[in-house]
């Protein structure tokens, strides 16, 4: 199956479970394709606004937020996280359910797991090495992550004591 093949079935599983999830729902929906890259990729965009300065539907639309989503998917594709993402994401997930419910689950996440199965069926076993380096390098993004922070913490406390911090250059 051709790349633009394979992303428009995924493209249509994903609004077909999109259309089912916000069904009796009012919200505008819309996607993107990104053909601008080396990562042929779609976006899809929900939003309660009405394009006239007003909002439609009940307020809520039920968003655990993209840090959620990225560690469920991380989760799926079988990665190793650390601890204390893992005691983040728990919390995250037991703050959504005691406002939403027991079993709710949250609109973004329910659309990214719609996303991935419908790239698992347009694909098939041509994802899954894709998936498995994608989980391995999880705790090398984590290692990173965590070296930056420190470096940031670092910088501001070297800038407090008024020692000379560097500036990274940043292109324009």
């Amino acid at each position: 199956m051709s790349s633009s093949s394979a992303l428009g079935a995924t493209r249509d599983g994903l609004l077909d479970a999109a259309f089912s999830l916000l069904s009796g729902k009012r919200h505008l929906l819309g996607y993107s394709f990104h053909a601008d890259t080396d990562d042929l990729h779609f976006d899809l965009v929900v939003s309660r606004q009405d394009g006239q300065g007003g909002r439609i539907g009940d307020p809520g639309l039920h968003l655990a937020g993209p840090w959620t989503v990225g560690v469920d998917r991380q989760l799926r594709a079988g990665a190793q996280i650390g601890a204390d993402k893992v005691r983040n994401f728990e919390s995250n997930v037991a703050k959504f359910r005691a406002r939403y419910g027991a079993e709710a689950i949250p609109l973004d996440v329910a659309l990214a797991r719609a996303l991935d199965v419908g790239a698992e069926e347009a694909i098939g076993d041509d994802l899954a090495p894709f998936k498995s380096t994608y989980a391995l390098g999880v705790p090398a993004q984590e290692r990173a992550h965590q070296q930056a922070a420190l470096q940031a913490l670092d910088d501001a406390k070297r800038k407090l004591l008024g020692e000379d911090v560097e500036s990274p250059e940043v292109p324009l």
